[in-house]
């Protein structure tokens, strides 16, 4: 059963039910990030509850319907946060962060998996004296165990230079974790950017966050070919309007970022296995078409301004 319920009135329905098995003195807060009651959280969750290493699990879920009655024997476990108005990222994490009692704060998107590690990994590297500690990425397997052409595709385009076989100087710094002292110092992510809270957030620091491939998380990316032309065309109308309120050349920014992930995946071709790269080969022609639905996003997100 669980235990410790709270509510707020009023038109944003918040509620905070704590399980009667939560790590009353945990090592770190890991807050699972869900929009719209994202089927995938009870996976991310038994990700995190597999490991060897204890956590205070905090799945925050804003937006449409509820995961309470499909959690089950989870909520014993974890810490559960409801809202019916949907937040962006920034407010979604702070939401965590308010729940959150550990001296390290991780976060989890409902799509992802943490592989075994994870967690024993960040905290080893925080104790080494990190502020902060960004991870590595691999997409996700399917129900039948194997990456779909137009997952590894999306991957290869958008986030190969995360993958665990990097070189640490020129991976991007992203899904990290921090102190909670750090956070306290620097202040909550913001609530009002649709994309790059976390860029803002690690802008802050003294230093960049530092990348530990050991912690290794799987990302989810549309399986289809139609799925992955919405998602590309979104992702670079999204990143359009980032560089726009920046007063960089917001097209030209966006633009410039359909031949860096076609460099990044040529890279990742060039340094990835035997097996990886024959799959590359096969999902060449999905990379182009992400190429041709970068570009378009960013040209319509133009237009329409």
């Amino acid at each position: 059963m669980s235990s410790d319920v709270t509510s707020q009135g009023g038109s944003d329905e918040l509620t905070v039910e704590r399980g009667a098995t939560v790590p009353a003195d945990p090592a770190i807060s890991i807050v699972v990030m869900s929009i719209d009651s994202n089927p995938f959280s009870g996976e991310a969750i038994d990700s995190l509850l597999a490991q060897k290493s204890p956590a205070e699990i905090i799945l925050v879920n804003t937006g449409k319907d509820t995961l309470r009655n499909f959690l089950g024997e989870r909520l014993a476990k974890i810490v559960l946060i409801e809202s019916r108005q949907k937040r962006l990222p920034g407010g979604t994490r702070n939401l965590g962060l308010l729940q959150a009692h550990a001296p390290v704060i991780a976060f989890l998107a409902a799509d992802g998996l943490a592989v075994p590690g994870w967690i024993a990994a960040r905290l080893a590297a925080h104790a080494e004296g990190a502020e902060a500690v960004a991870s590595a990425l691999l997409p996700a397997p399917d129900a039948s165990g194997s990456v779909s052409a137009a997952s590894l595709a999306m991957f290869a385009f958008l986030h190969s230079r995360r993958w665990p076989g990097a070189a640490p100087e020129h991976a991007p710094r992203y899904g990290a974790s921090y102190l909670r002292s750090t956070l306290d110092r620097i202040g909550p992510f913001r609530e009002d950017l649709r994309i790059g809270e976390d860029t803002e957030m690690n802008g802050r620091l003294a230093a960049p966050p530092v990348w530990c491939r050991e912690v290794l998380t799987l990302q989810r990316y549309p399986a289809t070919a139609a799925e992955v032309w919405h998602d590309a065309a979104e992702r670079a109308h999204l990143n359009f309007e980032w560089n726009r309120e920046r007063r960089r050349p917001p097209l030209l920014r966006a633009i410039w970022r359909v031949p860096s992930g076609m460099r990044n995946a040529a890279a990742y071709f060039m340094n990835a296995d035997r097996q990886t790269r024959a799959a590359l080969l096969r999902a060449a022609p999905l990379i182009v078409w992400i190429a041709l639905a970068s570009a378009f996003g960013a040209v319509r997100a133009a237009l329409r301004r």
